[in-house]
């Protein structure tokens, strides 16, 4: 269950985040990438407290670490600047 609630979470976000925000959103690279992550982790936040029924803090605390551990692996994957 824990799998099929981050996945759908990810399934979500992801397509938003890298084919509508990055694009869309005002500012330089950077500030684009960093407020549309602040969006997915709202986003997946809500997914995982209703998926799992976690409380709110709980599910965004989690959201953000997976979030950030993703788009880490994903700098250090192709050596992108941070």
């Amino acid at each position: 269950r824990v799998a099929m609630v981050v996945t759908a979470g990810s399934a979500l976000s992801h397509p938003l985040l890298c084919f509508v925000l990055v694009r869309r959103l005002p500012g330089g690279f950077l500030a684009r990438v960093l407020i549309g992550e602040l969006i997915v982790v709202a986003i997946e936040g809500v997914v995982l407290a209703v998926g799992l029924r976690l409380p709110p803090g709980r599910a965004l605390a989690l959201s953000a670490t997976l979030n950030a551990a993703s788009y880490l692996v994903g700098v250090a994957w192709f050596n992108a600047p941070a």
